[in-house]
């Protein structure tokens, strides 16, 4: 009897610690700052091991005292947020597109075994036009949603010139 009450005392512990967490990623309607215009920018390497990504670019204004930016939730990515240099007010999200993992496609679902598991949504329900801003104020974790960001044409990089200075 006594391992019993133990052991639902863990339990309950355990619940209520889970619980916890998931209350300190509340999404903020008010941040301490304003975001103003905000665009994201596809890019593709001139050659084939450059890889691709996207550049998210966030205008954020009125920064309070004791508020530090940190991250930002994009397109299923949690990447840095950082000032472009020169401009306070501008910052940047660089994504890298990861590399298509190897899969096996079989009529047969056991020789499938060991494919990644895709994922199934994201921790807020993200569209491609909406990212969620990680931040910090006087030492509380705060979020805010952003949507409506811009898409701006995609740019080709040309690959980069032989160092004999041929092209």
């Amino acid at each position: 009897m006594k391992q019993l009450r133990t052991i639902s005392i863990w339990a309950l512990a355990l619940v209520f610690m889970s619980m916890s967490e998931c209350g300190n990623k509340q999404l903020t309607d008010n941040p301490p700052f304003t975001v103003g215009d905000s665009y994201s920018q596809e890019w593709v390497a001139g050659v084939e091991s450059g890889g691709s990504g996207v550049n998210l670019i966030v205008q954020i204004t009125d920064l309070q005292e004791g508020v530090s930016i940190d991250s930002v939730y994009f397109r299923g990515q949690k990447v840095d947020l950082a000032t472009k240099p020169g401009d306070d007010s501008t910052y940047a999200a660089y994504l890298l597109h990861p590399p298509k993992p190897d899969m096996t496609m079989s009529g047969d679902a056991t020789a499938e075994y060991g494919n990644p598991v895709p994922k199934m949504g994201e921790e807020y329900n993200l569209g491609p036009d909406a990212c969620v801003i990680v931040y910090t104020h006087n030492g509380k974790k705060g979020y805010t949603k952003v949507e409506g960001i811009m898409r701006k044409e995609a740019q080709a990089y040309p690959s980069a010139p032989n160092p004999d200075g041929g092209y």
